[in-house]
């Protein structure tokens, strides 16, 4: 009985750490899958997380939906626009992706749990961050 019980325990533990990936079994197609718009589900802020990837570097662009005319959008006068790209990587460790995050003060990197057209789960427990995509 405590035999079955520890296999049970095993697969079940097995199931909670695996990924989710329903958009490939490679890097590129990965970085494919993560290409567009995402929001944080349940956010009230209007902000957007653009992925892009090409020629094997990746980058994450933070947007913030200020819902100007389009000719207010491209005036600057005088103020000082920041980068706010930041490098995005995809690594593979075995069978496991990880998206790893560059910012000027060091790497943030987390597994990434689920991926598909619609939910991109990144990181686990307290540091899981739910995305949808952006279908506007």
């Amino acid at each position: 009985m405590k035999k079955r019980l520890a296999i049970l325990i095993t697969l079940v533990s097995l199931h909670v750490f695996s990924q989710n990936l329903s958009c490939g079994k490679t890097v590129v197609d990965v970085e494919k899958a993560l290409t567009g718009e995402w929001k944080l589900q349940g956010n009230i802020k209007t902000i957007s997380y653009k992925f892009s990837f090409s020629n094997k570097k990746g980058f994450v662009e933070v947007l913030p939906e200020l819902n100007l005319p389009p000719k207010a959008q491209h005036t600057n006068l005088g103020t000082v626009v920041y980068n706010l790209k930041k490098i995005a990587n995809i690594k593979k460790d075995g069978d496991h992706f990880f998206l790893e995050i560059v910012y000027d003060f060091g790497s943030i990197t987390k597994q990434i749990y689920l991926l598909n057209d619609t939910t991109f789960i990144y990181g686990k427990g307290q540091q899981e961050q739910v995305f949808v995509k952006d279908t506007r």
